[in-house]
């Protein structure tokens, strides 16, 4: 599991040197083994016949008395010995073993100083060569041991050849073998780095384009999907604007029947009849306004109350209000609440933002439901704004609409109970006063500072307007 965790942290250049250098290191050690197998025993095998060749060199010379006819044999043999020795840096040790007069062995001549201390290979003479391997002084050696006769007496001629040489060889070709992989491993490492790090730019920037590639597909999708929207608005718009002339006659009739009729009503029935009469009338100005915006016409801009405009606003909702016992909570600033606005604009904000949190409240199983209304003049970069503040207790936002809530057709009712085109419309107002809105759902938030005094667990919608746009 640390080995998995460890090779997913790397990229692909360290993992390629990481395989190098996983493979090279016991190939070389394998390689290091092999040679040991193959080679080592061919050096013992010449270290051997070396020691044979000087051991028949020096039998010959004796034999032929070019040594033993001197005035001191032992002097010229150790003489020899001595060349030998020199010549033959892997021979160890040189003798020439004889056999007293009780016939026991003795060291005749040899290369070593006090040879009379050193033990005999064995306690007889030898017929015929033998060859063996022995250990002398912590050093591997190969012993040999050769007959050799003179006037028909029998001595033996012993050559000790030093293994060493091998041994060393050993450990150098191992350090060569390492050495080997380690500048291999290096070698292949510095030749495939280019190539790597093409290869890793060639990745990163397919990475990279499909990145951009991905992105551009969701914008090219989501302008479809606006596009097809604008396309729908345009409809609704020339049948809403054909709508509005059709309506606009009978609305006149109605208000003027209504104003005729007023003067027949009694006082209480008269406070009615004059809130249905400005709802007419407010309908007028809407259909007259959507007619002078559709012909490029803005609509007309004078000075309103932000508080007066919402109380008329709840005075109108205050029927649906008492139905589903919803209780207004009002902290209006005490600041100068007028700003420069349409009308009948500003009071479709706020009819707008008022009845989803009603909608909300309907459903909402908690006997307690209250919105809560707080307005306040804020500086924006050194622009004058004046900021409204609605929440309610509701079930707040699921995730799937939080960012949908101001596209066109967007709604969280049933088929057939609303066309998703509220927020959208505030938008669009708000923007053209230099203005802006935000919603977002509430999560037990209590703001004691303003004194609102209740946790609220449902939405939270800011209108930010100028007070004096130009």
């Amino acid at each position: 599991m640390v080995f998995k965790n460890l090779w997913v942290s790397l990229d692909l250049q360290k993992r390629v040197i990481l395989i190098l250098f996983i493979v090279i290191f016991p190939v070389s050690l394998i390689l290091s083994a092999v040679t040991s197998r193959l080679f080592i025993p061919a050096f013992y095998d010449e270290l051997k016949q070396l020691g044979l060749a000087q051991a028949q060199v020096l039998q010959n010379q004796i034999e032929t008395r070019k040594l033993w006819a001197r005035t001191n044999p032992r002097e010229s043999v150790e003489d020899v010995f001595q060349r030998l020795m020199y010549a033959q840096p892997t021979i160890l040790r040189l003798d020439l073993i004889r056999l007293n007069e009780k016939k026991i062995p003795y060291i005749f001549a040899s290369s070593l100083e006090n040879p009379e201390t050193e033990e005999l290979p064995r306690p007889g003479l030898v017929t015929q060569v033998e060859v063996f391997q022995r250990e002398e002084d912590d050093v591997p050696v190969w012993q040999i041991l050769m007959p050799v006769k003179w006037s028909g007496e029998l001595m033996n001629l012993q050559v000790m050849v030093s293994l060493k040489i091998v041994r060393t060889l050993r450990g150098g070709i191992t350090r060569v073998n390492i050495f080997g992989a380690l500048a291999s491993a290096v070698l292949l490492v510095l030749l495939l780095n280019f190539f790597l790090r093409r290869a890793i730019q060639n990745e990163q920037d397919l990475k990279r384009a499909q990145a951009s590639n991905e992105l551009l597909q969701s914008q090219l999708l989501e302008l479809q999907r606006e596009w097809i929207q604008i396309e729908k608005l345009a409809a609704m718009g020339q049948l809403t604007a054909q709508f509005a002339h059709e309506i606009g006659t009978p609305l006149n009739a109605m208000s003027g029947h209504l104003q005729l009729m007023r003067h027949q009503l009694p006082e209480f029935l008269d406070q009615r009849a004059k809130i249905i009469e400005g709802q007419i009338q407010k309908i007028e100005k809407i259909v007259k306004n959507f007619l002078a915006s559709t012909s490029r016409s803005a609509a007309e801009r004078e000075w309103v109350s932000v508080h007066e405009t919402m109380d008329r606003v709840i005075e109108v909702l205050s029927p649906t209000l008492h139905r589903y016992e919803i209780r207004i909570e009002k902290h209006y600033a005490r600041q100068d609440d007028q700003i420069r606005i349409a009308p009948v604009e500003l009071e479709q904000v706020l009819f707008n933002i008022l009845n989803n949190a009603i909608d909300a409240l309907k459903g909402a199983l908690d006997s307690f439901r209250v919105i809560q209304i707080e307005t306040r003049t804020v500086m924006d970069q050194g622009v004058p704004m004046f900021k409204i503040v609605i929440q309610d207790n509701g079930p707040g936002l699921y995730e799937g609409i939080k960012g949908k809530l101001f596209h066109p057709f967007v709604t969280t009712k049933p088929v057939g109970e609303g066309n998703g085109l509220g927020l959208s419309i505030c938008q669009q107002i708000l923007k053209s006063h230099q203005g802006n809105i935000s919603v977002s759902s509430l999560t037990d938030s209590v703001d004691h500072a303003r004194g609102l005094g209740n946790s609220l667990s449902g939405v939270r919608v800011e209108i930010d307007l100028a007070k004096n746009p130009s």
